[in-house]
């Protein structure tokens, strides 16, 4: 965790320095933001062919700063550190053996609730409809550290069991998910910004697979709304 952190820190050092030296950036071609909102977070599953039964999403919040360094009028490169919820609910039929009675399938249900803390770099275009008025277009890679989770377990009629979900070397889950990211949305002379944004993870987020689980990789997704306001 902490080579991490100072990954994201030196990240964010980088892209402030790259900025200055290269782009020439004074204080006013440099944005603070503040941003906050919605997600519909859901989870690319892999399981064998016929037995997903349905993937529905959840809807977990994200939050965080971000600084904007403008290259041009048209031009910006864009860091960010979020907390960003993600996860989804997994429903998939599951075969099983009881001696003396046989095979049966029964429906298992998995609720994964996860958080991470993002930090997405985006390329922003902007597109000026009016003085007052630009239009947002963007993309980039994110890493995302794993904050903790816990998943609640539904097999056919059963009571839910819920589980806490670690991450590293000896956890459930890796420790990092790598990902990229796109957006659209406006800002406004007054410095509102709204934003869509719609991440998606490229990395399988399973650390130690269980040889006794349908599941045997998961992908993070996210499409979030945000909201905020930027500081010039």
């Amino acid at each position: 965790m902490k080579k991490l952190l100072l990954t994201i820190f030196f990240a964010l050092v980088s892209a402030f320095t790259f900025a200055q030296n290269f782009w020439g950036s004074s204080q006013s071609n440099i944005t603070i933001g503040i941003m906050g909102g919605s997600n519909v977070a859901f989870l690319q599953a892999k399981l064998p062919a016929g037995s997903t039964v349905s993937n529905n999403p959840l809807y977990p919040a994200s939050f965080g700063v971000n600084a904007d360094f403008k290259m041009s009028d048209y031009l910006s490169i864009r860091p960010g550190v979020f907390y960003s919820g993600k996860g989804g609910l997994i429903q998939y039929i599951e075969s099983s053996t009881i001696s003396g009675i046989g095979s049966f399938d029964q429906i298992v249900e998995q609720q994964f609730k996860l958080n991470y803390l993002e930090v997405p770099v985006n390329l922003i275009g902007h597109i000026p409809l009016s003085d007052n008025f630009n239009i947002l277009i963007g993309a980039g890679p994110y890493v995302a550290m794993y904050l903790s989770g816990k998943v609640m377990t539904t097999v056919g009629s059963s009571d839910p069991e819920t589980d806490n979900l670690k991450s590293g070397k000896n956890g459930e889950f890796k420790s990092t998910d790598l990902g990229a990211s796109t957006l659209l949305g406006f800002e406004t002379g007054s410095g509102i910004i709204i934003d869509i944004n719609y991440d998606i993870g490229l990395t399988n987020i399973i650390q130690n697979s269980n040889p006794n689980s349908t599941i045997q990789q998961l992908k993070t997704g996210a499409v979030y709304l945000s909201v905020g306001f930027a500081f010039k």
